[in-house]
């Protein structure tokens, strides 16, 4: 065991090599684990960048437990007790430190009042379906809906910062969150800016502040969309539904036209993303960034933000056994350095490598080098090399030239009634020995379509064999 500095997430809280269940295989696996604040991080090894496991402990159940077949066991249960994890230590005293440390986490997190200036997981409302919201950003919000609020105004709180620092002090001290008896909705909206501005870390956290910005100034614009949302995929589920929740009232206030899109993106792009410590030069020359990430915010909402794409993502990456996973390429992709892999669409991409940052390392042919993994998609995985979907096969006209064909069969045998002076036997003779012909084109293209699928397949499966050894 070791408790030393990880540069990845900080200080940790305890960290060491234990055992967790595994419920598909039913092994017991050894991985390097990292208490860091409120989340259990799981690294393939503690030489790893990347968590492959990522656990929020809000409301989760700590305790020892016996098993039948394996010692110092505990189990964590999530707070919706729909998920129970199991793990192991060498010892009774690891076991006691490892359940000790993380219940004082989860007891930081019910005896914390502090609200303003803390981490945004600190005072949260977990709603029935599991969605994490910080509980001044769920307040502050439902109160401008309630009230139908939907203007820029409710945000010039200049002359009522006495209030604001009054309700501050109080949601400090544990009063619980009303705004029954405001003076002005302007106080409200001084108070979200104030709990946004004041808290440790943005929301789009300092260590994605390179990746947003390196994608609006250094990819093409083609390539914008997928590429945020593919950073936007990578923030901690917290993070991603309070982002969501504050993007989808402000688009509200776009669509209502009160308000010009300009203005609301000048005062919310540098508060939710900027860096750790920036000079003012720095800050002069981020906001034009600030405010273009924001506006695409605004514009593409319902792309960026679809809750399906994030919750699938990370089941992915936690369900997966991405080796020899095959995708294809849903997109062009242009490299943009010498470790990245180009491709078109359509491409095949045999995965080396997955990573929860979402550049997976893969191959095409003999070339290989990262990629993002949200232009393509998974249509093949490795324990099932030759259950190609249809989709690895190019599309074919074979449908359509017998649809064809059909029509004009149809048409002879309807026309050779007509013909004057010509025998109808002979007439339905030649129609027969064109359909004839035509079903034999038919048979070829037919077979031609599917000894390309297995070509495919053969070379998918040679690629996976060579893979494995």
């Amino acid at each position: 065991m070791s408790n030393q500095n990880y540069n990845l997430i900080g200080v940790p809280i305890f960290s060491g090599n234990i055992f967790k269940y595994n419920e598909s295989n039913k092994e017991w696996e050894e991985f390097f684990y990292i208490l860091k604040d409120i989340y259990l991080f799981g690294f393939k090894n503690k030489n790893d960048k990347k968590p492959f496991f990522e656990l929020f402990l809000h409301g989760c159940i700590i305790r020892e437990e016996r098993h039948p077949t394996k010692q110092n066991v505990f189990i964590i249960i999530t707070k919706d007790e729909k998920t129970t994890l199991l793990f192991s230590t060498n010892s009774k005293d690891e076991t006691k430190i490892w359940t000790s440390c993380l219940q004082q986490e989860v007891n930081k997190i019910k005896n914390s009042k502090q609200v303003f200036g803390e981490s945004i997981e600190n005072v949260l409302n977990i709603k029935k379906d599991g969605t994490p919201i910080p509980l001044v950003l769920e307040k502050t919000i439902d109160y401008f809906v309630k009230e139908k609020k939907f203007d820029m105004a409710i945000f010039k709180s200049s002359e009522f910062q006495d209030d604001i620092e009054e309700i501050k002090q109080n949601i400090d001290k544990g009063t619980e969150i009303s705004f029954t008896s405001v003076k002005d909705p302007k106080v409200v909206g001084g108070l979200l800016v104030q709990y946004l501005q004041e808290l440790p870390e943005p929301l789009l956290t300092f260590d994605l502040y390179s990746d947003f910005y390196h994608t609006l100034t250094m990819t093409p614009k083609s390539q914008h969309l997928p590429a945020i949302r593919s950073c936007i995929l990578r923030l901690p589920l917290v993070n991603f539904f309070a982002l969501k929740h504050l993007i989808g009232y402000l688009n509200r206030i776009v669509l209502v036209k009160t308000t010009s899109k300009d203005e609301i993106s000048e005062l919310f792009g540098p508060i939710i993303f900027h860096k750790e410590n920036p000079s003012q030069t720095e800050i002069h020359e981020a906001f034009p960034i600030q405010k273009e990430l924001f506006d695409l915010f605004l514009d593409q909402f319902r792309y960026l933000f679809k809750e399906e794409n994030f919750q699938s993502k990370k089941q992915i990456y936690q369900d997966l056994d991405h080796k020899g996973t095959i995708l294809e390429a849903l997109y062009d992709y242009v490299a943009q350095g010498p470790r990245q892999l180009s491709f078109t669409r359509g491409d095949l991409i045999v995965v080396l490598k997955c990573d929860p940052s979402g550049w997976w390392a893969g191959k095409i042919g003999n070339t290989c080098g990262l990629f993002p993994s949200n232009y393509t998609r998974i249509v093949s995985t490795h324990s099932q090399p030759t259950e190609l979907k249809s989709c690895l096969v190019p599309a074919q006209t074979t449908i359509e030239k017998a649809k064809k064909a059909n029509k004009q069969l149809i048409s002879q045998l309807n026309s050779f009634k007509q013909k004057k002076g010509e025998p109808a036997k002979d007439a339905l003779e030649r129609t027969i020995e064109t359909m004839i012909s035509q079903i034999k084109d038919l048979k070829l293209q037919i077979a031609t379509q599917i000894g390309e699928r297995l070509r495919l397949e053969r070379i998918i499966s040679k690629i996976i064999t060579e893979d494995d050894q």
